[in-house]
């Protein structure tokens, strides 16, 4: 069966500018575990811009990366796609 490698990256900050609280990364870190049954992460912030639909840069946004190795199938896609909305 062929296997991805599938990259999150989790913000350090929420829209307001407001640390995220630690308890939001450990839960999402559980739900990882659960579905893919482990996971890699990079807790060296991973710096990165993007332009919003307004046109607006937002520079300097940080984040951590957290890797998985899945199948590729209906079951992993379904997963994405249900986590698209955050």
């Amino acid at each position: 069966m062929l296997k991805i490698k599938v990259e999150f990256l989790l913000p350090l900050l929420d829209n307001d500018g407001n640390e995220i609280e630690v308890h939001k990364y450990n839960e999402t870190y559980d739900e990882l575990g659960k579905k893919f049954k482990g996971y890699t992460i990079d807790q060296s912030p991973l710096l990165g811009n993007w332009v919003s639909e307004s046109g607006e840069v937002f520079s300097n946004e940080e984040h951590y990366g957290v890797w998985v190795v899945c199948r590729n199938n209906q079951r992993t896609e379904s997963f994405g796609r249900s986590i698209e909305k955050y």
